[in-house]
């Protein structure tokens, strides 16, 4: 962790560093090819020097249908469709009307 608050601050000074950041975030397909090809876990084999993580989701971005059905519903109510090769699509409106009760 030290070595990454280093490199961060590094960075931020404008201090070359001897890695460049970047992050790539895969489909499942391409998770499997990249694998096939460097190796599991693919973060550690291609030494990320940051990496980016999501928010916890109820729904996962890429939801599998044999895990999660034909359909599943985030942690803010918009059904989705599942699927392996894309984000899934949101059905109906997601937002059915005005509600500012909770703020």
């Amino acid at each position: 962790m030290r070595e990454n608050c280093k490199w961060i601050k590094d960075t931020i000074s404008h201090i070359e560093t001897e890695k460049i950041p970047y992050n790539f975030f895969f489909t499942p397909l391409a998770l499997k090819k990249a694998e096939s090809y460097y190796g599991s876990p693919i973060d550690e084999k291609l030494d990320y020097p940051i990496r980016i993580g999501g928010l916890k989701s109820i729904k996962p971005v890429y939801a599998e249908p044999f895990i999660y059905g034909k359909y599943t519903r985030d942690e803010f109510g918009v059904l989705w469709t599942t699927g392996v090769i894309d984000r899934g699509v949101p059905i109906g409106p997601c937002i059915v009307g005005q509600d500012l009760e909770k703020y």
